[in-house]
């Protein structure tokens, strides 16, 4: 895809080195990001009205401005918490469909009241999502995940960092953990005019997040950072180079991307080949958000015990 990035040197905390990216590409008309819309209250979630399901949200914009909702932005409340599949942009005063995967097995009662998380989900629990969407959306059945992945990844992460839960939340697993993130990532913030991040754990690159306008990163720095933190609290540290994020941005530019409908405003993009997978969503000759994963970063292994059986829980 055609994508012009310039890497500079990375903030390293540990196992985690996150290299700043910057580009001139063209920004987006204006809208309203996740966080800022949560604050302007135009921002409402529901269950679907014909019917709640679990792969799929309603997400009402009340405002006059579209807003963005990221893939891998998580959602909690409702009959179960969710992590969006892939980013939408909502158009002002509608509401839209949107794919998500559940992020808490465990639960499937009366809706609670919904909101935003300020988590993201990890970048290994993206990568895995991310590269079943693909596949799904190659075999024309839309966006979805492969939703007992999602929910082994959840488990191995209660397991690995002893941040166990009731109902197998990752939000759970993120508030076990949040000292030690806190400590690693708290007082990071983007640079001037950064774009987008591409982040190495242990010495090797995981992915990239860009965006089109500095102040989109700037909203989401947070919860994006702290997902990637995640994957490195219990990684060995190692030394991953800006030639090795200047080479993975590569493989992304030279991916092949295939244009799919997008659930709201612009289009999607699909990117993928045997080394990245990865979604874009474009809207007026913009990348808007673009996620990628080295698709080899982290192989899933088996819990002892093997796999947890989830589908009492599954709608």
């Amino acid at each position: 895809m055609d994508l012009e990035l310039i890497v500079k040197d990375p903030i390293v905390r540990g196992a985690l080195a996150l290299f700043p990216a910057y580009s001139d590409a063209p920004a987006a008309p204006s809208y309203l990001s996740g966080p800022e819309a949560e604050v302007a209250g135009v921002l409402h979630v529901s269950e679907r009205e014909s019917g709640a399901a679990v792969p799929e949200l309603e997400v009402h914009n009340t405002g006059n401005t579209p807003v963005l909702l990221l893939e891998g932005e998580t959602l909690v409340g409702a009959k179960q918490n969710r992590t969006l599949n892939v980013s939408i942009l909502i158009p002002a005063q509608t509401h839209v469909p949107v794919p998500v995967s559940c992020v808490e097995a465990g639960r499937w009662g009366a809706p609670q009241e919904t909101a935003r998380s300020p988590r993201h989900a990890p970048g290994d629990l993206r990568r895995l999502k991310t590269m079943a969407v693909n596949e799904s959306r190659g075999r024309g059945l839309g966006p979805r995940s492969n939703q007992s992945e999602v929910w082994e990844r959840i488990s191995r992460y209660e397991a690995d960092l002893g941040a166990s839960s009731s109902t197998s939340a990752l939000e759970d697993v993120f508030v076990g953990v949040d000292s030690d993130l806190d400590r690693m990532v708290g007082e990071l913030t983007p640079l001037p005019d950064q774009r987008g991040v591409v982040v190495a754990i242990g010495g090797t690159v995981r992915g990239i997040d860009f965006f089109d306008k500095a102040s989109t990163l700037a909203a989401y720095w947070p919860g994006l950072v702290q997902g990637y933190a995640v994957d490195a609290l219990r990684t060995p540290a190692g030394a991953a180079t800006i030639n090795d994020a200047e080479a993975f941005v590569g493989q992304v530019r030279a991916a092949k991307a295939t244009v799919e409908p997008a659930a709201g405003d612009g289009r999607s993009l699909v990117i993928g080949d045997d080394a990245v997978a990865g979604h874009a969503l474009e809207w007026e000759g913009a990348i808007v958000h673009l996620a990628a994963f080295a698709t080899s970063a982290l192989q899933s292994r088996p819990r002892a015990g093997g796999r947890i059986d989830r589908s009492r829980w599954s709608r």
